[in-house]
């Protein structure tokens, strides 16, 4: 835990300079041109995805957001390796993204 802490903390000020930025700019949705220009950065192209389907219908009943984190090892291509088969695979780092967007998240109700 110790370990994913000190990763996490090396982020964290990069993170939350991203967030301000965007709450900043905002944009409307299917027209975020600034923010993906930004986020394409460190990423793979997007593709089409079910993935959510069921989330609309919980997002009807509380506050959610949804958002994909990424899992693909830099040495492959694009669903070679995808969710729910034996073959699956994850890039960590990813992990410490994901970790660091809860920690922002939960600091930010909580101060």
């Amino acid at each position: 835990m110790i370990q994913i802490h000190s990763k996490v903390k090396k982020i964290e000020r990069n993170i939350i300079e991203i967030r301000r930025d965007f709450h900043k700019h905002p944009e409307l949705a299917f027209q975020e041109f600034r923010t993906s220009k930004i986020i394409k950065n460190g990423t793979c192209d997007p593709y089409l995805s079910m993935g959510g389907e069921d989330f609309s219908y919980y997002g009807q009943k509380n506050p959610s957001s949804f958002f994909f984190i990424g899992s693909l090892p830099k040495n492959k291509k694009t669903m070679s390796v995808p969710h729910h088969y034996s073959h699956f695979d994850i890039e960590k780092r990813f992990l410490l993204v994901g970790s660091s967007i809860f920690v922002t998240l939960i600091e930010d109700l909580l101060f």
